[in-house]
This record gives C-alpha cells, sequence and structure tokens, in this order.
C-alpha cells in the first residue's frame, strides 16, 4: 500500500502539490459528471485534500485551495507533501535562497520582497534536490517554499511577568517591527503573558489585556531569551511517514476541537435567544395581567364586550 492509498483508506486530509495531465477535469463538489475547470487551473499549487474517494480503482480528492472549495481532482502523479506540526516562523532574509519550484508555483511574485511581510506559518515540508524546504503560509494562502536554513524558529510559550519600564513606544502590530499603535500604552507594573519567542532574533509576542504585541526581549527586563531550552525542528525524510501521520493526525484534532467550539459558541447563543425571547414572553405576559386587572383595564374589558 503506498501513502496515498493509504491516506484515502483513513480518510485523513493532506496536502499535494499539484502535477497532473492538465486537460484532466475538476469536477464539482456535489457531482462529479459536472466539469468545473481544469487541472491546468491548480497545476504546479500547494493544495489541500479535504477528503478522498476511490472510484475504479483511482483516487479522488476533494480540494482546497486558499481557504475554498475548488472541487474533485483524480490524484494520480501529483506530489504528496509530509505534514508537520504547524510552526510560528520568520525568513532570514540575510540568507535567503529562492528555491527553484517556487518559480514554477509563481514566477512573477517577487519573493525576496513578500518574505519580509513578517511572521508566516509552516505546514508542510517537501525534499527539493537533496534540500529540505517548508511550505509557509499566510493565513489560508500558500506562499511558498523556503530552505530549511533560511528560517528563524519560534518557541510557543506561556510565560506571566510583570512589566516594567515598557511602553507602546517599542511595540509593534506585526513581527517585521514597522507599525506601530496609534494609542499610548505604558504597561509598567502590569502583568502581561510572553505567547511567543524567537530566539535567533531576540524577538517576543506577548499579551496584554486581549491585545498582542511585538518587541524586542531586550524590552522586557528579568526576561532572558537565551535562556530559552529550544531545539531545531528535525526535518528527517527517513521519519517523514511517521511524522506525516502524527501531523496530519494533529491537524484532524486541531480541526475537530475548531468545529465543535463553534457549534458549541452557536449553541450557547441560540440557548440566549430562547432565554430572551422567554424572558420577553414571561415580561408581556405579566404587563397583559397586571393592565387586565387594574380600574383602566377592566373597562377596556368592558368595551370589548360591548362591541361583540
Amino acid at each position: 500500500m503506498n501513502l496515498l492509498e493509504l491516506y484515502a483508506t483513513r480518510d485523513l486530509s493532506f496536502y499535494i502539490l499539484c502535477q497532473e495531465n492538465e486537460d484532466n477535469l475538476i469536477t464539482a463538489v456535489d457531482d462529479k459528471s459536472e466539469a468545473v475547470g481544469v487541472l491546468s487551473e491548480l497545476n504546479q499549487k500547494v493544495v489541500k485534500v479535504i477528503t478522498t474517494e476511490k472510484i475504479d480503482e483511482q483516487v479522488w480528492g476533494l480540494i482546497e485551495q486558499n481557504g475554498e472549495l475548488r472541487g474533485w481532482i483524480k490524484i494520480i502523479s501529483s506530489i504528496l507533501l509530509t505534514s508537520i506540526d504547524p510552526l510560528t516562523v520568520k525568513v532570514n532574509l540575510d540568507h535567503f535562497e529562492v528555491v527553484p519550484i517556487n518559480k514554477k508555483i509563481n514566477a512573477k511574485r517577487d519573493y525576496q520582497l513578500f518574505f519580509n511581510t513578517g511572521s508566516f506559518t509552516a505546514r508542510v515540508a517537501l525534499e527539493v534536490e537533496g534540500r529540505m524546504t517548508l511550505g509557509l503560509y499566510k493565513k489560508s494562502q500558500f506562499i511558498g517554499f523556503v530552505y530549511e536554513d533560511d528560517i528563524y524558529y519560534s518557541k510557543k510559550m506561556s510565560e506571566p511577568m510583570i512589566a516594567k519600564n515598557l511602553t507602546t513606544d517599542v511595540c509593534y502590530k506585526d513581527s517585521d517591527l514597522k507599525s506601530q499603535f496609534s494609542q499610548f500604552i505604558d504597561f509598567s507594573d502590569e502583568p502581561i503573558t510572553i505567547v511567543l519567542a524567537f530566539p535567533a532574533i531576540d524577538l517576543v509576542r506577548f499579551h496584554h489585556r486581549n491585545k498582542y504585541y511585538y518587541t524586542k526581549a531586550q524590552n522586557l527586563h528579568g526576561f532572558d531569551i537565551t535562556s530559552i531550552e529550544f531545539t531545531k525542528p528535525i526535518l528527517d525524510t527517513n521519519s517523514s511517514l511517521i511524522n506525516n501521520l502524527l501531523g496530519l493526525f494533529d491537524e484532524e484534532r486541531e480541526t475537530s476541537r475548531s468545529i465543535i467550539q463553534k457549534l458549541i459558541n452557536e449553541n450557547i447563543a441560540l440557548t440566549e435567544q430562547i432565554y430572551k425571547a422567554e424572558e420577553r414572553k414571561a415580561r408581556l405576559e405579566e404587563l397583559y395581567n397586571n393592565l387586565s386587572n387594574s380600574k383602566l383595564g377592566r373597562i377596556q374589558r368592558q368595551i370589548w364586550k360591548r362591541r361583540r
């Protein structure tokens, strides 16, 4: 059983670099007999296979691209990518080399310029000519591959501390440290929580009263970023199958958790609406009873009786 058949058997979602016959069809989400496009639209693009179905010994995949369902395709010659635990990363532009396959994915994109736009999420890995690369995303949009040696890695944290001599003068909205906040805030003697750290570039992200801020670690007195125990992720092709399956299971779990949380929130909102409607009904009944039992109400009832 090859990897594609394994995914299909387990009905896991996974990522591919689409490389199929350009004349093959993309069919409708709800009707595989209806063509909605051709694969030349998806070739050399990284897309997500949401679910699979086997028809006449051929694996069909339901494709999502940039957060949008595109339809079903036959998966024959596409490259399966290794899923990894999502990582928040930045690109080392001083040591940046364009991965050749990026030119096929988007020949017009200036990757040097584009990768200078803050942080990205690494979700997949691909070995290119003997070198490991990471596939980077901006939200749901795939941007391109970057060699693993050209990456600044972050570490997730949850470290509370009390800020000292810290204001928004040295804080930024994004990790590129370009856009500052218009409202001045003095965080001194306020509790903050460090949620992300980039040890190699002395950069941290912290949380304060429902907002997130980026600043240099040197601005957080009492926090030593050099003491963080951090190990660069090992992207080993020999264990890629295990890592891939673990990554896929984690992603499926996160997706399920997100859906469940959404349903819970919708249920809470609906319950609140029902309670409000019941309270309003009870209030109206109370007002009606009070009015009908009042002197004015009794007179009004007598008038209605005479009109019948």
